[in-house]
């Protein structure tokens, strides 16, 4: 018990080392990016701000260096093998080395929250996150050749799709370091390692919407329902003939629903997680972003390994924020954003379920999201027909109304989307609770009226535009 203790306090160490190294490369190019940005410009009281806090994060490294020596220590008191130490010791690698396998070690979490899954870094990311300024990386890139005791010894290996120089060249932990490395891993709570457990990133609920309570274009069910179909097939092919070794990344069902609000998208992931049998899991905007270094990219990754653990059906809101195209980087803030737009791309590359984008907005996606993205789908506001289907399916028998009352005449007049007749359905539905009388059709005309004035005003409704 002892010794599974200093395991998960010594992989906790390292994954806190890791995201200080991560953070000192960011205030390195955030600072960058801001003194071109100033151009030339003095600002002593920004410069001091940032010498503070790059020499807390130096002191943090220190500091975490210091405790995983201790933690060593402390396990060879007990005859507790640590798998990272024992390779450092057997290989003899030196400091810059065994962060190396730190900062490839922590990646994604299996859907048990196990480490599985392999991180690529570049041989450029590699050396800046050792801290080694651009150029020194000539002399430093040594220690990722072919002749180097990381790739020599079978611990690291480069991505066999890359052909290019080692400085662009993807760097991942071999399957025998990854071994080495967390040993008896299905023994240990690794979330209680990294702090993973219930993070809270995602709303995870039950779906209550079933594709029979809602309405759906023909061609978009028909679409869903084949990718579906075609998901559990793939599934099935892939176990049987045993080649989720060989294609290993690029496996999730992505799909993006954009279009007017209240037309069905989020009811349809419900729908969609009704139907295989899983929960869904939302993640938005102002839930991952965060104003500090490297907490938002964290963030992404925490997101991702949420939705593996709970095995829920992913669904991003308010995509268009999140999964834009690629900026050219002219100021600090273009570059934040491309580095969160390519580790989004990384962290779908790698996800092995479903994920769903949503957005009431124009979208202008990166190339390469488009490739990843497995079908488009635009909800429009309903036909008249189904506006009329939807109207009645809100007011059931066991709802009062007048005799006057015409959904056919209300669907043809108002071109409300499914959510804004349901919120008039609702308004008349508590009116007519207060006031004990049935719901006429003049409450349902003000109260379609008073709504279809909100969607001008908010203009929600008004001049989307397909991607």
């Amino acid at each position: 018990m002892a010794q599974d203790k200093i395991k998960i306090e010594y992989l906790k160490e390292a994954y806190t080392l890791r995201d200080y190294l991560f953070n000192r490369k960011e205030l390195i190019e955030y600072d960058t990016n801001s003194r071109i940005g100033r151009r030339g410009r003095s600002d002593k009281e920004y410069e001091m701000g940032k010498r503070k806090e790059f020499a807390l994060t130096e002191t943090r490294i220190t500091r975490q260096k210091q405790r995983l020596k201790k933690l060593a220590n402390e396990a060879r008191k007990i005859g507790c093998e640590l798998g990272l130490e024992k390779l450092v010791e057997h290989y003899n690698l030196n400091e810059d080395e065994k962060f190396i396998l730190i900062l490839l070690m922590w990646t994604e979490m299996d859907l048990h929250g196990h480490s599985r899954y392999y991180r690529y870094l570049s041989g450029t990311e590699l050396l800046s996150l050792l801290g080694y300024k651009p150029y020194e990386f000539v002399e430093k890139i040594g220690m990722l050749s072919k002749n180097s005791s990381l790739r020599k010894n079978n611990l690291i290996e480069p991505d066999s799709r890359d052909n290019r120089t080692m400085f662009e060249t993807q760097f991942c932990l071999t399957k025998v370091a990854i071994k080495s490395v967390f040993g008896d891993i299905e023994e240990l709570n690794i979330r209680d390692a990294i702090g993973e457990e219930g993070t809270g990133l995602l709303e995870i609920r039950e779906p209550v919407i079933t594709f029979a309570e809602i309405y759906l274009a023909p061609h978009i069910r028909e679409a869903i329902e084949r990718v579906l179909c075609k998901a559990e097939k793939a599934k099935k092919l892939l176990a049987e003939w045993q080649i989720g070794g060989i294609i290993k990344y690029g496996r999730a069902i992505s799909m993006l629903f954009y279009g007017p609000p209240g037309t069905g998208k989020t009811a349809t992931c419900e729908a969609i997680a009704h139907k295989m049998g899983k929960k869904i899991g939302v993640a938005n905007y102002a839930t991952l972003m965060n104003k500090w270094f490297g907490e938002s990219e964290k963030n992404i990754v925490r997101a991702f390994a949420e939705a593996k653990r709970e095995g829920c059906i992913l669904v991003f809101d308010e995509a268009d924020s999140l999964f834009g195209k690629r900026l050219a980087e002219s100021h600090s803030v273009d570059r934040a954003f491309n580095i969160m737009t390519n580790l989004l791309m990384q962290q779908l590359e790698w996800f092995d379920g479903i994920v769903i984008l949503t957005t009431n907005r124009a979208v202008v996606m990166d190339e390469a999201f488009e490739r990843r993205i497995l079908l488009k789908l635009r909800f429009d506001i309903p036909s008249p027909e189904v506006r009329i289907k939807i109207w009645r399916s809100l007011f059931p028998d066991r709802i009062p109304l007048s005799t006057d009352v015409d959904f056919e005449v209300l669907a043809k007049r108002f071109e409300l989307s499914g959510g804004h007749i349901k919120n008039v359905a609702l308004k008349a539905i508590y009116e007519c609770a207060f006031s004990g009388e049935p719901i006429k059709m003049a409450d349902l005309i003000r109260l379609a009226e008073e709504e279809a004035q909100t969607v001008m005003k908010d203009g929600k409704a008004l001049g989307f535009k397909a991607s």
